[in-house]
């Protein structure tokens, strides 16, 4: 039987510093249609994450 459901698509995006911006990764995954966008902006430094 074929599928006729569409796959779930996750995005992520993030940032390490307050002067980048994710804009364009933001951008990048709402034109590959994903459901889900999960975004941080928080350096790779920091150990505890919320």
């Amino acid at each position: 039987m074929p599928r006729t459901e569409r796959p779930v698509r996750i995005g992520y995006a993030r940032a390490s510093t307050a002067r980048q911006e994710p804009a364009s990764q933001l951008e990048a995954l709402h034109r590959a249609e994903c459901h889900k966008v999960f975004k941080e902006q928080i350096s790779t430094r920091i150990r505890v994450r919320p």
